[in-house]
């Protein structure tokens, strides 16, 4: 569901784009754009904690029990 900008052109699909743009009277100039797909990873984890306690899982706070997303941010982005 995202998309990326390259050379003033919006891509969301994986690809090499070639783009072509008159440079000057006489030539051409090709840009080309290699968009990659980054995959998304899920994983779940288990928490247990005391009656009445908290516990921090990925850096946040809960006090109730259930089951809560928590969205990451990997070092590719």
């Amino acid at each position: 569901g995202k998309s990326v900008e390259c050379h003033g052109h919006t891509y969301s699909a994986p690809g090499v784009y070639n783009i072509s743009e008159p440079d000057g009277e006489f030539c051409v100039k090709t840009t080309n754009c290699h968009v990659h797909l980054i995959p998304t990873a899920h994983t779940a984890d288990t928490v247990y904690m005391c009656q009445n306690g908290s516990v921090t899982c990925a850096g946040e706070q809960f006090i109730a029990p259930g089951s809560y997303p928590v969205k990451l941010i990997g070092p590719n982005g």
